[in-house]
């Protein structure tokens, strides 16, 4: 696999910047008021979901999903994503979220749907944008990681394939 380095990099970067801004703050209160995606290692992703939020949606029918889930742009309502859900969202793949939830509710979104309709959990597509293999990946994605933690691990993952963070 060639490994995305300027993806891990950009991605590293926002959720340094993101944890620097942030610290002390719950991430996903900062989100539904600024209504920016925002770094959180614990969730692949999260969405607080604001008026007009089904405004923004398309529907999604899937095998395996029925017509359960629609699409949703990941920045239109406040988010926190981790590592993972913020290289799709950089790639433009969009959270799918249920159906029937309402305004105010804070959806954890475990899965993506791409520019071609096709549905992959966060870990697998981030895993897949980054061309990195699932050892690599499982230390990166680790939901108690420090933000330290994830630069160093995605310095390591970069020094394995000849690049540098």
């Amino acid at each position: 696999m060639d490994l995305n380095i300027a993806l891990l990099r950009k991605s590293v970067d926002w959720a340094k910047e993101e944890a620097k801004q942030n610290r002390g703050l719950i991430p996903i209160a900062r989100a539904a008021r600024d209504k920016t995606h925002t770094w959180l290692q614990g969730s692949w992703g999260s969405i607080k979901l604001g008026r007009g939020w089904k405004q923004n949606i398309r529907e999604h029918n899937s095998i395996g999903f029925g017509n359960h889930v629609v699409a949703i742009d990941p920045m239109t309502c406040g988010t926190t994503g981790c590592i993972a859900g913020h290289i799709c969202v950089l790639n433009g793949d969009d959270y799918l979220v249920p159906r029937y939830s309402d305004i105010g509710d804070v959806v954890n979104v475990e899965y993506v749907v791409d520019a071609q309709g096709e549905v992959y959990s966060i870990k697998t597509r981030a895993m897949q944008l980054l061309g990195i293999t699932w050892n690599e990946a499982a230390p990166l994605f680790e939901g108690t990681n420090s933000i330290d933690t994830v630069e160093r691990v995605a310095q390591q993952i970069a020094a394995a394939h000849g690049e540098e963070l």
